[in-house]
């Protein structure tokens, strides 16, 4: 008898019960690490940004990780509950990625749960083992299903020992795969041998567009759903068909995870749980868990265009006296308008002295007069506070 295809809260479908690591993160329970963006798998359709696509760097969230004590902050503010450790690829750097479970799982307990995702391409034994032996919850691999790696016609598929290895170990292990249209016989030809080896869980992905795959896709024919989305169009159709025909042909629990779920359900939770954490007493906190705010800038500070990339190439000296003229301005307003210490704070990383909105509405001419100019801002509570509102007043 054919299990049922059940709607989700989250935009999303599932055949089965969600996996651990999925119920945390449509809560905005993890913490999204990524441990490098060096990966040695090769699928055109890999959204992953320009700032970390080939390049060794690490990222706690939106945070650009300097040393370890940063992920363990990230990791506080948000309030996390468990953490998914990501890329690339987090074998091709595999001391550094048992490094950060050993942390995590040191700092927050054996319950913190921890899901990283491979292509298995580094998954040795000797690897997995590692993995293990550190405290790693849940491991879900990505066989290249679609190209890239997987030669049908010789291969018969990706290869799946990695996997079957790593299923002689009391993790939960799972598999993630993009739904790419025109793709679905190979799809339900790995779903079978999923199955059949015992995997715990499949995760499909609609396929998402981005700055670093669109050029590829575009040259493979595919197209968007709308000139609004990045979601590609025939996915969802195919996620449907795929769906279907788990829930009659395998027992594997399924979920198709949309481009809404991450964006409007798993980044909105994740940064209202950090919204709790960073406004201050002068922020407004909308439901959406943005800050709105006053901030008082120098003229040469003021955002715009390519406002991030002109902070970050500011020299040292530079900056250090920019922060020493707002330092001088912010004691001149306490002194002069009596304003206090809880309602005033100097912005470091953004150059800048934040308060609230309503206190500009009431003295915009005297902060003109001394030389800032005020402005209504709206941002994200994340590291980088990206800003969706700026109103110079």
């Amino acid at each position: 008898m054919a299990r049922k295809i059940v709607g989700t809260p989250y935009f999303s479908s599932r055949v089965g019960p969600l996996a651990k690591g999925c119920r945390q993160c449509v809560r905005g329970e993890k913490l999204v690490l990524i441990a490098t963006g060096v990966c040695p798998s090769k699928c055109w359709y890999c959204p992953l940004s320009l700032e970390k696509k080939g390049r060794d760097v690490v990222y706690a969230n939106e945070r650009r990780v300097e040393k370890d004590q940063d992920i363990l902050e990230e990791a506080l503010l948000c309030s996390a509950k468990g953490a998914g450790i990501t890329g690339g690829d987090p074998l091709a750097r595999l001391g550094r990625t048992v490094k950060y479970i050993w942390l995590l799982k040191g700092k927050f307990g054996a319950k913190f749960h921890i899901h990283l995702y491979t292509p298995g391409v580094l998954a040795t034994p000797a690897a997995l083992k590692k993995l293990h032996d550190a405290g790693l919850d849940e491991i879900r691999f990505h066989p290249d299903y679609a190209g890239g790696q997987a030669d049908y016609s010789r291969m018969g598929g990706p290869d799946l020992t990695p996997i079957e290895n790593a299923l002689k170990y009391g993790w939960d292990v799972g598999v993630e795969i993009p739904v790419v249209p025109g793709y679905l016989r190979q799809a339900k030809k790995l779903v079978v041998k999923l199955d059949e080896i015992g995997v715990k869980f499949l995760n499909l992905n609609q396929l998402e567009s981005s700055e670093t795959n669109i050029e590829c896709m575009l040259g493979k024919g595919f197209e968007l759903e709308s000139p609004n989305s990045f979601a590609v169009k025939g996915s969802a159709r195919m996620a449907g068909s795929l769906l279907k025909f788990c829930a009659q042909k395998t027992g594997l629990n399924v979920h198709y995870c949309t481009i809404r779920l991450k964006d409007r359900v798993q980044l909105r939770e994740r940064i209202r749980r950090r919204a709790k954490n960073v406004a201050q007493d002068f922020d407004f906190v909308t439901s959406e868990g943005l800050l709105v705010r006053g901030a008082l800038y120098l003229s040469e500070t003021l955002p715009s265009f390519g406002h991030a990339k002109k902070l970050g190439s500011l020299s040292g000296s530079r900056r250090k006296n920019i922060l020493k003229k707002l330092s001088k301005l912010q004691d001149k307003i306490a002194e002069e308008i009596g304003l206090p210490e809880n309602l005033m704070l100097l912005d470091e990383r953004g150059l800048r002295i934040l308060t609230g909105a309503w206190i500009l509405e009431g003295e915009p001419e005297y902060f003109r007069r001394i030389g800032l100019v005020p402005a209504f801002v709206e941002e994200y509570p994340t590291w980088d506070g990206l800003i969706t509102t700026l109103d110079p007043l």
